[in-house]
């Protein structure tokens, strides 16, 4: 499955940021890095390669808030706007070691929900933020799954028999992509219906 692109930074390529957040988590944990100086002539404020950085709209001032070692992925927030739910890599580089984390705004309240060697990615929060939906390789292919924002309850949430991925949550409705179409169904799972169908779909350069 091509995975999309990320808006996470390696500060040895990259000067500066014009983006809302980046972020970060350290293993099975996070450590919070406010208030941190430069540690060069960069304008961004860092410590390892990877951070979550908030950016206030009308100072433009950029703040670190988390810096990490290992790479993180996928950062969501939540509809309410006090937590983050991503992606995160721990003990490891391989797809297998991605694993759901979640974290409050404000740098605290950080908890990996999942752990297990398949590959986690891609949560969601729910409109009420009592659930989150996110990817998983946990059977021939990557399917769709749920679980409660303390990690529990994990289960199935909904398979096409193809590779799933591009969940979004927005109210009443979900989105996801299946076999390069778009797809819609209804919150509990139920009535998916593919609403774009572009010819020879799948094909190199012709994938949505």
């Amino acid at each position: 499955m091509k995975r999309k692109s990320s808006i996470l930074i390696d500060y040895r390529v990259t000067g500066f940021i014009l983006i809302f957040f980046i972020f970060a988590v350290l293993l099975s944990g996070c450590f919070i890095s406010k208030g941190t100086e430069d540690r060069s002539s960069s304008r961004v404020p860092w410590e390892e390669r990877w951070g979550i950085y908030l950016l206030d709209s009308k100072t433009q001032k950029l703040s670190l808030v988390y810096s990490s070692r290992e790479k993180i992925d996928y950062l969501h927030l939540s509809s309410d706007g006090t937590r983050f739910s991503f992606s995160k890599f721990i003990g490891g580089n391989e797809l297998e070691n991605a694993e759901i984390c979640v974290l409050d705004v404000d740098g605290s309240g950080c908890r990996q929900l999942t752990e297990n060697d398949l590959w986690d990615v891609y949560p969601r929060w729910s409109p009420d933020g009592e659930s989150i939906l996110f990817l998983a390789f946990r059977d021939k292919d990557m399917d769709i799954y749920i679980m409660d924002t303390q990690g529990s309850n994990v289960r199935k949430f909904y398979d096409s028999g193809s590779h799933d991925a591009d969940i979004d949550w927005k109210q009443s409705k979900i989105t996801f992509t299946s076999e390069s179409c778009i797809w819609i169904m209804d919150r509990d799972g139920n009535n998916p219906i593919k609403i774009t169908d572009p010819p020879r779909a799948g094909e190199q350069g012709n994938s949505v």
